[in-house]
């Protein structure tokens, strides 16, 4: 799904930049929110004759793309007009409305019909919200209670700036502590989540990071 983002994303990017389209938010805006219900509505009703199948739909790239696509829509909201503005003018609203859209995941079993439709759709807009009120927000920790929030925070953004190698690398880690391991579940579950962080973040910096410096060298 990502690979096929990537290639596509930049595809169309290039076609609606030399278009001169970037700029014509009515027509890129209207465009994202239909590409959005689009694959809402396939993953609806395709998966429904499946629906005790718990990985279809899941893993599909039309059936998953409106989950990037958000991000897509509220960066360029944010980059393009003056909708972030206006909507971070009500943080604390979004942060809660953010957890509410996420809450489903908590609450509803993985792999399930309501998750693999509606479900996936609100924990997008979710994460999609909470990065969006995550924006600029060091400004709050400078001086008040929210300051003692600096130091495990630095943390979450540590894993975070790495998250995706993480991401990329935890099913291999849990392959390996599960298989060498047989402990209670609660410290196979923080080997599992350490070990995640820990190799992800050694191969962010083999891989990722290095392969980033090799882009700037080259392309400036």
């Amino acid at each position: 799904m990502e690979e096929h983002f990537y290639i596509l994303f930049s595809i169309s990017i290039l076609i609606i930049t030399r278009k001169n389209l970037l700029e014509k938010k009515k027509i890129i805006i209207s465009s994202l929110l239909l590409l959005i219900l689009l694959s809402f509505i396939m993953r609806f009703y395709i998966s429904y004759p499946h629906k005790n199948d718990d990985s279809f739909g899941f893993i599909q790239s039309h059936l998953r793309s409106d989950g990037i696509i958000i991000g897509i829509l509220l960066s360029y909201l944010h980059n393009f007009t003056q909708w972030s503005n206006k909507l971070l003018k009500k943080r604390w609203l979004i942060f809660i409305i953010s957890g509410l859209l996420i809450a489903p995941g908590f609450y509803f079993k993985g792999g399930g019909f309501f998750m693999n439709t509606i479900g996936l759709t609100t924990v997008n807009f979710g994460f999609s919200l909470l990065v969006l009120v995550s924006l600029n927000f060091e400004k709050y920790l400078v001086s008040g209670p929210m300051q003692y929030l600096k130091i495990p925070l630095n943390a979450f953004c540590f894993v975070g700036v790495n998250s995706y190698s993480i991401y990329l690398w935890h099913l291999n880690s849990k392959d390996i502590i599960y298989s060498f391991s047989s402990y209670n579940p609660l410290l196979m579950t923080i080997m599992y989540i350490a070990l995640s962080i820990g190799i992800g973040v050694l191969m962010s910096y083999l891989i990722e990071k290095s392969s980033l410096r090799l882009r700037d060298y080259f392309f400036k």
